[in-house]
């Protein structure tokens, strides 16, 4: 069945251990209260928990010496070994604490803290920030309690969860105004109002950096789409750590070609779903590790038997057990150009039988032998659920127009200018749907592009909340306008992996995807000397807002030979690092 089309609804169950559970049902009434379930879970302590271990913050771990600079970043493996709504509330705690230095200007460094869920069952944590205090003792707040596991008010800074991650990971930006000693409290978050403890013991990642920017990359192609699947999905964990809610679906394209993987954005959108690279004729051993450790309900391999083969289909349904066999499938046309129409037809079936609510109608047209503007497309198609329709660059091919007439479209965004997508497609689609409803973005190089794309994504240049076409700019919600991505422009495999990771779908605004040449940051993102004075990305951002902006969580995609070591600590610099 390896050209079946993705149908139905696939039921995913999950059984979690714990070591107490309720007498009572959560939320029954006894004697006229509510009970409220005592509830525990245990995990193996992390090494940090030997000796005085740290959880308190008397005992907090310095970690000023590990601080990465900007342009760096420093992590470790942690356990929260026990997370508990029962008396006397022993969930565990890890705490540090560090030195923000005194400042000759008056500024501080920005930090970013994360606890990101490595394993499962996965720990739900939350990240406080307190101080300056003038020592590490006494502790920095009375008391810390468990009794009420709630944000704490005494905190100077709060993370519960992130916009880039589907397994409960959170993040903490945190720009401090004075100098001194601040703690750093990562515990298990709970609800303890009756409806039950929500709180995982589970294994984490501790990141701590100077700066907001995270680089993801890996040794080639395959092994940088496997860490940002990594980053964005804890083991297993493909259906959410809370909410069974996607179907536990990877999609699998070729990494020696982009079309299918372009398209595939906006399936990997609809399934929230990672997208993973393979050679044409053999499945990469990261690639085949990365597929176990998700344990999929579905496998789409994008494109046709040229492009990814029938023997890299047998190598995915050898990896499993029989029993855990996933469906796998495909998703392909003829050529490049039916192999995307065939997609957008997948992806709206699979939403309507997932969400049950229609799409938003648009299209994103791209030319379907150029890949460096349609790459800044992809975060688009993935978040605002709107398919990649690709097209010769002289005419609209008539199977994209017949699609557009099947599909409903309304809208029609052009990436690009007329030598990549000719003025004569632009006018077949103003005929088609109507002068207003066609918006073409373009500049005069990849770059100019990716921040003219990335600027309409996020609603500049007054910062709207709904972007669309001039007939209808209320077409999908505007994507994260402090949050972005770098990727290079020089190839596109790293972007074709990012793009989903950028666009999560599933109502989470996309974050832009911004093309950068590997030796030197783009003029178009970063501006010092004022070559594009006014012009590129964050220059925008400036003059909307009136001053510089505050950038939240980023990353940079692919390694150094993609994206350049200076470029990632320019970004970081520019986010407030040192």
């Amino acid at each position: 069945m390896r050209t079946a089309r993705i149908s139905g609804t696939i039921l995913v169950a999950f059984v979690l251990v714990v070591t107490a559970c309720p007498a009572v049902a959560p939320g029954s009434e006894v004697a006229g209260h509510t009970v409220r379930p005592v509830w525990a879970q245990v995990f193996s302590p992390d090494p940090y928990e030997s000796v005085e271990g740290d959880d308190g913050p008397e005992n907090a771990r310095p970690i000023t010496s590990l601080l990465a600079a900007a342009g760096g970043d420093y992590t470790e493996a942690h356990t929260l070994d026990r997370a508990d709504s029962a008396p006397p509330f022993e969930s565990d705690e890890d705490w540090s604490w560090f030195t923000v230095p005194e400042s000759v200007d008056g500024s501080y460094s920005t930090y970013l803290f994360e606890a990101i869920p490595a394993g499962e069952p996965v720990v739900y944590p939350v990240i406080e920030v307190y101080g300056p205090v003038d020592s590490t003792l006494p502790a920095p707040h009375d008391p810390l309690t468990q009794s009420a596991p709630a944000l704490d008010p005494a905190s100077a800074a709060t993370g519960l969860g992130d916009a880039w991650f589907d397994h409960l990971g959170t993040s903490v930006v945190f720009r401090p105004e004075a100098s001194g000693a601040y703690f750093i409290r990562v515990r298990p978050y709970g609800d303890d109002s009756g409806d039950g403890y929500e709180a995982r013991a589970g294994e984490y990642t501790f990141r701590a950096k100077s700066g907001s920017v995270v680089r993801l990359a890996g040794a080639d192609r395959y092994a940088t789409a496997v860490a940002i699947s990594r980053e964005r999905y804890a083991d297993g964990m493909l259906d959410g750590a809370l909410e069974f809610d996607n179907y536990a679906t990877v999609l699998v394209a070729s990494g020696e070609n982009y079309p299918d993987a372009l398209a595939g954005s906006f399936l990997a959108g609809v399934a929230n779903a990672p997208i993973l690279l393979t050679r044409s004729l053999s499945l990469p051993a990261v690639t085949a590790e990365e597929l176990r450790r998700l344990a999929p309900d579905n496998v789409v391999v994008l494109g046709g038997t040229g492009a990814v083969a029938d023997a890299v289909i047998d190598e995915i349904e050898a990896l499993f057990p029989a029993t855990a066999v996933p469906a796998v499938t495909r998703s392909a046309g003829t050529d490049r150009i039916e192999t995307a129409i065939r997609i957008a037809a997948d992806g709206a079936e699979l939403h309507a039988t997932r969400a049950g609510e229609s799409l938003p109608r648009g299209c994103i047209i791209a030319n379907a032998r150029n890949f460096p503007d349609a790459l800044s497309a992809s975060a688009a198609s993935a978040g605002g659920l709107l398919p990649i329709m690709l097209t010769d660059a002289d005419a609209l091919d008539p199977r994209v127009e017949a699609a557009i007439e099947q599909m409903q479209m309304t809208d029609a965004i052009i990436v690009g200018g007329t030598g990549v997508v000719s003025s004569a497609v632009e006018s077949r689609l103003k005929q088609l749907l109507g002068s207003t409803r066609v918006i073409r973005l373009a500049g005069d190089d990849r770059y100019e592009t990716s921040s003219v794309f990335a600027s309409w994504l996020v609603g500049l240049p007054n910062g709207v909340a709904q972007i669309g076409t001039p007939g209808n700019p209320v077409l999908m919600p505007a994507g994260r306008m402090f949050q972005v991505a770098v990727a290079t422009g020089q190839n596109f495999p790293d972007a074709l992996a990012a793009g989903p990771s950028c666009g999560r779908g599933d109502n989470v605004p996309a974050a832009p995807l911004l093309l950068t040449p590997p030796t030197l940051t783009s003029p178009w993102i970063l501006d010092p000397m004022g070559v594009h004075e006014g012009e590129g990305y964050f220059e925008s951002v400036e003059l909307m807002l009136g001053e510089d902006p505050l950038i939240g969580k980023s990353y940079v995609f692919g390694g150094s030979g993609a994206v350049s070591d200076t470029t990632w600590r320019e970004l970081d610099e520019y986010s407030g690092g040192r």
